[in-house]
């Protein structure tokens, strides 16, 4: 049986992305879901504004001076230019505005520079409090109602036929529950006094409109030390792909990505994976044991983020390679908060240089060197994935397309049979069921610039399709990303076992083993990887299928990353001395230990996984399905399943018919949890057992607390076990069939 989820693109792009050959370079559609900021959404806040401003200037200039008319001049120029013809309250008035926003945002600059002008003007002569509340009133006013009323009715003209609305204009905008931040005028008028110049009034207004400087439009604070404030500030907007990406740059296999957008959330991500701010000048884990003055968190080999906006901070912010940079070429919401903080001081001239968002912005954005060389080179030395990003800009698509074609032409003559679009340098993600008009010609100027003569109009294999979130279909957006970084991490824990797992073995058991058990574990691991990848072929839009999705990407989105984790922080407990809170602290779920930092922890992990395969296709007497343990089968239950809201390395063991709940099995780290804690039994098991180790040692000793030996899950893991496990190990095994 065949699904519809493609899974074999999504693994051959995993394959470019673990060669660390791939640059994501993400748009705004990437995180729409997580902040709600629409085209829509913000071109009506920016109206909402324009239009409050007019209102209180009109009614505040009858009375004081002759610019009355011109205020009413400027607005019937908004309504003429941008939306003529159509009512404020229409939903259609909303969607002229945004669908070619660029002009619009162009024109409001300079208009919100004339309005800011005389209302300067006019608070030295007026009670600015008053003025300020007038302007607020408006601004509300026009918020709750651009857009709410019903469509617009069609034309009833003989002969006139009004096509289909898109559901977009069709459907009335509920009103924005964010309110626009109240103008500050004194600032306005300081800035003014200092710079001379009303333009940067206007762009300090519009930006204000699109909520630069409101945490519930744009949230998040990375600039906090502590990672819980951080997360905290994200009010749970940052999704499973922000972390991915996140987990990729901890890899190394991401060390540049590019975005367009003005968010905080990627950093958001990369701040709670364990990086620290390269602006803070602070080492990782920037809070100190008390007893040794040590960092708290163990070292990793990509311990900084660095945020790119202009060229100084491109050139400045590399550190040996050390740093993951976030490339914003557009510019960053942050740099305005910190302008804010210090109006009457900052760089304003050079910083809203570095804030695109204007029709001429973007065009101006060719002469600034530094970031467009830096695309050119990485179109040309990497693969670029387009995430979120219809590549529908002018500017950008036409600089994309001109490297392409550059390529093409400096290339061979154009070959039928060696180059294959598939191993064109570019990867587009899109919704099923639409093409992206841009995104095809951008995937198309690919596959020449390799030397193919005539790639299809249509079709290319390197558009990779993901569901919309309503849909019933594997997959989404999120579990494209969650099933891209499950092939990335078995690809790397192959290459661990491949280089690393004779050495860790022979550490843990005291001895070495033979070459053709070592060959065994590779060879049932990659058998696992493909028996995963076929069962992910038969996936469609059945509930059954997203479980069988959810638990096998399970393995390596929550299992081995928190085993990783407990292990890295173990050592680290060791170095220390003794356990601290600082370093539960970080057992969050959040950060990430890299799995190439240290191979035969890696390696070791995969023995683990193994060993917990057929240990649970024991119990339930179905020996055989040790692959398929985490696929539900005839209806039932999976096997084994890894446990996705633990911190903690845990699986949930079914015991067979008659125990309806799994066993919560735990493994853990001894002396690594705090004093009097206990072993908790998650709500969907029956109770919970405990596999403890030493933290001196790698993850289970020759002599562990509680659970089998390092020695056990090796015979487990590789089918030999000398005698059956319910009688050589009958505690651990009893304590699973029967726990307390």
């Amino acid at each position: 049986m065949t699904g519809s989820f493609a899974q074999d693109r999504l693994v051959d792009f995993a394959e470019r992305v673990a060669s660390a050959n791939v640059v994501f370079f993400v748009g705004a559609g990437f995180s729409r879901d997580s902040e709600g900021n629409t085209g829509e959404r913000l071109v009506r806040r920016l109206a909402a504004r324009v239009l409050g401003l007019c209102d209180a200037l009109v009614a505040e200039l009858k009375a004081t001076g002759p610019k009355a008319d011109e205020v009413q001049r400027l607005r019937a120029t908004f309504k003429a230019l941008h939306a003529p013809r159509i009512a404020e309250t229409k939903p259609e008035f909303v969607w002229e505005l945004s669908r070619n926003y660029y002009p619009f945002n162009d024109w409001c600059v300079s208009a919100l520079a004339d309005l800011a002008d005389m209302l300067c003007d006019l608070a030295t002569s007026t009670a600015a409090t008053a003025l300020v509340a007038q302007v607020e009133a408006r601004e509300a006013h026009w918020l709750a109602t651009i857009g709410s009323g019903p469509s617009a009715a069609p034309p009833t003209a003989p002969g006139m036929r009004r096509p289909t609305p898109r559901l977009a204009r069709s459907k009335p905008m509920p009103p924005d529950p964010i309110k626009l931040k109240a103008i500050d005028i004194a600032t306005l008028q300081a800035i003014r006094v200092r710079l001379s110049d009303k333009t940067i009034l206007g762009k300090i207004l519009f930006l204000e409109a699109m909520g630069f400087d409101c945490a519930d439009v744009m949230a998040g604070d990375v600039t906090k030390k502590d990672r819980l404030a951080v997360e905290r500030s994200f009010r749970r907007r940052l999704r499973r792909r922000h972390h991915v990406l996140a987990r990729l740059a901890r890899e190394g296999l991401s060390p540049v990505l590019l975005t367009t957008n003005f968010d905080l959330l990627i950093e958001g991500a990369y701040r709670l994976a364990g990086f620290s701010d390269w602006a803070s000048g602070a080492s990782p884990g920037t809070v100190p044991s008390s007893t040794t003055g040590l960092s708290l968190e163990p070292p990793t080999r990509h311990p900084f983020l660095a945020r790119i906006t202009a060229a100084p901070e491109f050139f400045e912010k590399r550190d040996g390679g050390r740093v993951a940079s976030i490339v914003k070429i557009h510019g960053c919401t942050d740099a305005f908060r910190n302008a804010l903080r210090d109006a009457s001081n900052a760089d304003w001239r050079s910083l809203l240089r570095t804030i695109v968002f204007t029709y001429r912005e973007v065009q101006n954005w060719r002469q600034d060197s530094w970031s467009r060389d830096l695309v050119y080179t990485l179109l040309r030395t990497r693969a670029v994935a387009f995430c979120g990003y219809s590549t529908a800009d002018p500017v950008l698509h036409d600089t994309v397309r001109n490297t392409y074609e550059d390529m093409a032409q400096r290339a061979s003559a154009p070959s039928t049979s060696g180059s294959r679009c598939e191993n064109a340098p570019a990867f587009f993600f899109g919704p099923k069921g639409f093409k992206e008009f841009h995104g095809l010609e951008v995937l198309r100027a690919a596959s020449r610039a390799i030397g193919v003569g005539h790639p299809e109009l249509t079709e290319h294999p390197n558009y990779l399709h993901f569901r919309l979130p309503w849909e019933p279909e594997v997959a989404n957006l999120d579990e494209s990303f969650a099933w891209i970084f499950h092939a990335v991490l078995r690809r790397r824990q192959i290459q661990a076992v491949e280089a690393e797992l004779g050495s860790v073995v022979s550490l843990l058991l005291g001895h070495p083993v033979p070459g053709r058990l070592l060959q065994k574990v590779a060879d049932d691991l990659q058998t696992l990887w493909e028996q995963e990848q076929d069962a992910a072929r038969t996936w469609g839009a059945a509930a059954v299928d997203r479980v069988a999705f959810a638990h096998t990407v399970a393995w390596t989105e929550h299992f081995h990353p928190a085993l990783l984790r407990d292990v890295a922080l173990a050592q680290r407990t060791a170095i220390l001395g003794r356990p601290t809170s600082g370093i539960d602290a970080l057992r969050d779920g959040y950060w990430y230990y890299p799995a190439n930092e240290n191979f035969g922890w890696t390696a070791w992990g995969a023995v683990v996984e193994l060993a917990l395969r057929r240990l649970a296709a024991h119990l339930a007497g179905q020996p055989t399905r040790w692959a398929t343990a985490s696929l539900p089968a005839s209806g039932g239950p999976p096997l084994l399943s890894p446990l996705t809201n633990d911190d903690m390395p845990a699986a949930g063991v079914t015991r067979g018919a008659g125990h309806p709940l799994p066993v919560r099995l735990e493994l853990s780290i001894g002396r690594f949890h705090r004093p009097g804690t206990r072993p908790m039994a998650h709500a969907l098991t029956a109770a919970t057992v405990r596999w403890e180790s030493d933290t001196r040692s790698l993850p289970w000793s020759s002599t562990p607390i509680q659970g089998p030996t390092a020695a056990t899950l090796w015979e487990l893991a590789t089918g030999t076990v000398r005698t059956a496990p319910s009688t050589s190990h009958s505690n651990w095994i009893d304590s699973l069939r029967n726990p307390s």
